[in-house]
């Protein structure tokens, strides 16, 4: 887990001073921000890897199936599922004619 009174503290900031200063530079929230990087983290795992859908969400920090599930979709606009069979149909034509 990853909090952001902790990621505050740490930078010598209040968590209010912390939470306006991020939202000015990266015009997210902090928790937004970290749900995004765990998203394309499992995208990738999705792709690269035959970890299952659950395994690939708890190794990026998601502690929760449901909240995983609407963050995804939120993100990549489809279900991790559907995202897995789509880019993996897609490579998998220019592997083979790769030769990969």
């Amino acid at each position: 887990p990853i909090y952001q009174n902790d990621v505050a503290q740490h930078l010598g900031m209040s968590e209010s001073a912390f939470r306006r200063r991020f939202s000015s530079l990266t015009g997210r929230s902090f928790p937004a921000y970290v749900n995004e990087l765990r998203v394309k983290k499992v995208s990738r795992m999705l792709v690269e890897t035959d970890a299952t859908i659950t395994e690939a969400a708890y190794s990026c920090g998601f502690d929760s199936m449901a909240n995983f599930e609407i963050q995804f979709r939120r993100i990549q606009g489809c279900s991790p599922k559907a995202y897995r069979q789509k880019i993996r149909g897609f490579l998998n034509p220019v592997l083979t004619d790769s030769g990969i």
